[in-house]
């Protein structure tokens, strides 16, 4: 079966269950789907978190029952349903942005560790201040803008949806800008992220932010339309209900949660009496199901661009009205070791505008690692990593700071070209403009896309895409960026012969646009016709810089360097 087909049928399935529920649905019918609109938002809400940014957290019902408690504690004791609101938003924020913050220290088991002792910590909590809380009776004696009578189940079903619809559209536009477009490359590579330039906290803090808003926006109203808040309510089920429409219905998506949570709240709601072991193990098989044939869920977030929003975002200035910029980069008695390997040993080379430098040598040699060091991903253990800029000045780099070198026109390119798989070719290039803070324009966008020849891929997956035009996509990005200095990792390996002289083409441009451009290079062939000077090394050591043919016919570096010619 066509899968456009079959999502546009449960999409009709889900209108028709709403229209039914809106317009005639009996009173149970009705406010089951009530409880099914809310989970659908608090899983779209924490979506921003979980789908977009790939941060777990294994707590986030401890998130909505701090919420839910701070509006009924607040309003109980002040009588104040506006208080209570922003005592709510204020918990829910405050913890989504710890969770955030956590997220730069800590990843893997050890956040999820975290977050997991968190959440035991709340539902303890719950019944040990029983003063504070109500214990297992809850709170029910406060006030609260709506106010349903049991029989008054459409009205709840209304709001519910209203709720569903508006956090729906939130998120929606909110991913659709600039903020979405670093989002994904966040959650699809945290490491491209923060080499195109991308403040990775910040734009997690941000998305929390607005992520806590609306978590805490549909928890409020819930409760009122509830009318108590009881430790049950919050406990994991209510974990495992979020997470389990997250995964079979799509982490970004809005339609896919809104018709998982149908089959896993409604469903068991509906028919009644299901006993609580089977439908757990009804529930796990359709999550094994779907992660192992769909891993992205039954919706995943069709490919879109993401360009109606262009940066305008200001950065610091120089004197002369213009950001200062990296133009030179230079190691000095640099030395890099992981454990016994020691990957560079004492390395002193300058890097200057308007120069081509190949580095060559061996596999294991300290290519890469140099490159690593020079644009700030390791430090040295011994020798500096100096930098000149625009304005003249002198600074060393500053460790871990790599999206701010990126952002002064650091730039670097991979061995396997890194790519956001959720952002279309025109979104992966435009990344410079958004990670880099650079203003741009889509007249240049669309200048550079056509200078690299990749006008005719715009609307295919960058998954598929042949590797030269993965190539081109991620140099495209470093020249939209306006970087200049460039590290460029092997950026020949695997092209044919037309595309390493379109790649000659583009290294030409940029050395007569004055930038220092490094080049690691196992194409010696390319490196004769290029470079105007070349570096070989050993063993993490320079062994000679010069000419390629003149150190070839130098017989200690010989047989280290080889002939280096294309197969």
């Amino acid at each position: 079966m066509n899968e456009r087909f079959l999502r546009r049928a449960i999409q009709a399935v889900v209108v028709a269950l709403y229209l039914y529920g809106l317009f005639g649905g009996s009173y149970a019918f009705q406010a089951t789907l009530t409880t099914v609109s809310f989970t659908a938002a608090l899983a779209v809400a924490y979506s921003l978190v979980l789908g977009y940014l790939d941060v777990f957290n294994f707590s986030q019902h401890a998130v909505i029952g701090i919420s839910a408690y701070g509006f009924a504690i607040t309003a109980a004791a002040t009588g104040s349903v506006w208080w209570a609101v922003l005592v709510s938003a204020g918990c829910s924020v405050a913890l989504l942005v710890a969770v955030a913050g956590l997220s730069a220290r800590l990843t893997g088991f050890q956040l999820g560790l975290v977050t997991i002792s968190a959440g035991a910590v709340f539902l303890t909590a719950l019944t040990t201040f029983t003063d504070l809380t109500g214990g297992s009776s809850g709170i029910t004696d406060f006030p609260r803008w709506v106010d349903f009578s049991a029989r008054e189940t459409g009205p709840a079903l209304a709001l519910g949806v209203a709720v569903l619809v508006g956090t729906g559209l939130v998120v929606r536009l909110f991913m659709s800008g600039r903020t979405g477009r670093l989002g994904v490359a966040i959650g699809d590579d945290v490491f491209l992220a923060r080499v195109v330039g991308t403040d990775v906290v910040g734009v997690r803090i941000g998305v929390s932010v607005v992520s806590g808003l609306l978590t805490a926006v549909a928890t409020v109203l819930w409760v009122q339309e509830q009318k108590v808040v009881v430790p049950t309510t919050y406990g994991l089920p209510l974990l495992i209900q979020i997470f389990l429409v997250l995964m079979v219905g799509g982490r970004r998506s809005i339609w896919g949660p809104v018709a998982a949570s149908v089959v896993v709240v409604g469903v068991p709601g509906w028919i009644g009496g299901l006993d609580g072991n089977v439908l757990t193990i009804v529930f796990a098989l359709l999550v094994i199901l779907v992660v192992v044939r769909r891993p992205t869920g039954l919706f995943p977030e069709a490919l879109r661009d993401r360009r109606r929003r262009w940066p305008v975002r200001r950065s610091p200035v120089s004197a002369a009205g213009e950001r200062p910029e990296i133009v030179a980069v230079a190691a000095d008695g640099v030395r890099k070791s992981f454990g016994s390997v020691v990957a560079l040993d004492g390395v002193s080379i300058a890097f200057e505008p308007g120069q081509i430098t190949a580095i060559i040598g061996s596999n294991g040699s300290g290519k890469t690692t140099l490159l690593n060091c020079l644009n700030g991903i390791w430090s040295p253990e011994a020798g500096r990593i100096g930098l000149r800029w625009s304005d003249g000045a002198e600074r060393d780099i500053r460790w871990g700071r790599v999206h701010r070198l990126a952002r002064h026109g650091l730039g670097r390119s991979f061995q396997v070209p890194r790519l956001a798989a959720g952002l279309s070719v025109r979104d992966n290039v435009g990344l410079a403009c958004d990670g880099w803070g650079r203003r741009a324009n889509p007249e240049r966008l669309e200048a550079v896309l056509e200078r690299w020849a990749l006008t005719g891929w715009l609307d295919r997956p960058v998954a598929v895409l042949p590797h030269g035009v993965r190539r081109w996509v991620e140099l495209a990005r470093l020249e939209l960026g306006g970087c200049r200095v460039l590290l460029l990792d092997e950026p020949a390996a695997g092209l044919t012969d037309e595309e390493v002289e379109f790649l000659v083409e583009a290294l030409r441009r940029w050395r007569a646009d004055g930038c220092a451009v490094v080049l690691v290079e196992h194409d010696h062939d390319l490196v004769e016709r290029i470079a105007d000077r070349t570096v070989v090394m050993v063993g993490g050591r320079i062994v000679g810089v010069g000419d390629l043919a003149e150190l070839r016919a130098r017989g200690d570096l010989h047989d280290v360097i080889g002939s280096g010619t294309r197969s």
